[in-house]
């Protein structure tokens, strides 16, 4: 279910940067990972804004000129047209153990966008547990808290900070139904 959960102003300058960019560039993406655990009303710390990308080619190429116009490029030494590739794509999951593919700011360690390549964070699944959120006057996906609860309950390996998501998350749903 898809609903419009207001205007969110706890996002810092640089992420609320990102967001704006990617908007402007008509990229189809959601918010996922901390950012979003906060935006759904959990008080916790995060710096980096994890994504899921659509991943259709002409998506990821708007995606793609909208981080090169914020200077953010890849923390590791593969260059970012690599994300195009589906098989390379699944190459860094399946041997490098990589879970996303992240974009860096080097000058600003706090500026890190890191994109989903597993299932559990595919588009097209996590677009079905999306809220709708306005940042900087546009609209944008964010996962669900549901959504949220599903994904860190698939982690095989949950860190503690993953743990305590779900049991504020858990919180929050049973307020707003109850």
């Amino acid at each position: 279910m898809i609903r419009l959960i207001g205007d969110r102003k706890a996002m810092t300058g640089h992420l609320t940067e990102v967001i704006i960019a990617l908007s402007k560039h008509d990229v189809r993406f959601i918010i996922c990972g901390g950012w979003a655990v906060v935006m759904q009303g959990v008080r916790r710390m995060t710096m980096d804004l994890d994504l899921s990308v659509d991943m259709e080619p002409d998506n990821l190429r708007r995606f793609l000129d909208a981080l090169k116009e914020l200077n953010l490029t890849p923390g590791a030494p593969i260059p970012a047209e690599s994300i195009l590739d589906e098989k390379l794509r699944q190459f860094i999951v399946r041997e490098k153990n990589a879970a996303v593919f992240s974009f860096i700011d080097s000058d600003n360690p706090y500026r890190q966008v890191d994109v989903m390549l597993t299932d559990e964070g595919a588009y097209d699944r996590l677009i079905l547990e999306s809220d709708v959120v306005r940042i900087g006057g546009y609209p944008v996906r964010i996962v669900s808290k549901k959504g949220l609860i599903h994904m860190k309950e698939q982690l095989r390996h949950p860190r503690e900070k993953d743990l305590q998501d779900i049991r504020e998350l858990r919180k929050l749903s049973s307020s707003d139904n109850g």
